[in-house]
């Protein structure tokens, strides 16, 4: 039987064009399978987000025109779009999913907040670098004093954006404990485990306690291995097998002696591919 769609069910499509959800008052089976993905995809994109981040204030002090490239890159692509997902999911009333939490509402306003700081950040490395001498350096007279006055409005400039990386930095500190909060509200979803799986380099950075395994551990209250059970079993019945191994071996390399796991992994093994 065909799913009948109803007056209460609300389809939108983001900037990039694909359905960010569909939700209806009570929802069904795929309205729940709908929510579990939307949770998933918001949390790749806030860690992907975040390395793209790490990337472009490295260039800082080295490389000025890639560093405003990549901070408008992040801007208006990855965090655009991490913010319209986060808003759709968590406050928009058509489209939010089912009893909120207060703490997906915090973390939405953390996603906006960073937002908009690094969209203001990019406009001040932007004029930092985009800058320059009114002036020839070995002009004498009173073409000087404007020399003198134009270092001293790049010092500013310089100023106002090493401090506003701080105020960002704090931002995603901030972000990112609430992040593992979110996380925990949704451990038995496969889908948002698998994300930081994936992401196990990114979390490494993010997270200086232990990365991808700290985060598990702090999640499934000191025994991580049911992570990477819930994943590999998610794929291996989604007929993913080769990824359900991985995930298996990931698991039992991170978490070693875990009969959990190894007993997993020796049923994956067994099966046909």
């Amino acid at each position: 039987m065909s799913r009948q769609n109803t007056d209460a069910d609300f389809t939108k499509k983001g900037s990039t064009g694909r359905i960010l959800v569909v939700m209806a008052r009570e929802p069904d089976e795929f309205q729940r399978r709908q929510v579990a993905e939307a949770e998933a995809e918001i949390v790749r994109l806030f860690l992907d987000s975040y390395a793209k981040w790490l990337d472009a204030v490295g260039q800082r002090g080295t490389n000025g025109a890639e560093l405003v490239s990549r901070l408008t890159e992040l801007v208006r692509q990855d965090l655009a779009e991490l913010k319209e997902r986060s808003n759709l999911l968590y406050r928009e009333e058509r489209t939010r999913k089912p009893e909120v939490k207060p703490v997906e509402v915090v973390f939405d306003y953390l996603v906006g907040a960073i937002y908009h700081h690094i969209l203001k950040l990019r406009e001040v490395a932007f004029q930092l670098h985009s800058r320059t001498p009114p002036v020839d350096e070995r002009t004498g007279g009173p073409e000087k004093a404007l020399l003198a006055t134009w270092r001293r409005l790049v010092e500013r400039t310089r100023a106002e954006f090493d401090d506003g990386v701080q105020v960002a930095e704090e931002f995603w500190r901030e972000s990112f404990e609430i992040l593992e909060r979110l996380i925990s509200l949704c451990r038995e979803n496969p889908h948002v485990i698998r994300a930081l799986i994936e992401r196990e380099a990114i979390l490494g950075r993010a997270y200086r306690d232990g990365g991808l395994l700290g985060v598990l551990r702090r999640v499934y209250d000191g025994r991580p291995e049911r992570g990477f059970a819930l994943v590999a079993g998610e794929l291996a019945r989604s007929g993913w097998l080769e990824e359900a191994r991985s995930a298996a071996e990931l698991g039992i390399r991170l978490v070693p002696a875990s009969p959990e796991l190894e007993a997993l992994l020796s049923e994956l093994r067994s099966r046909q591919p």
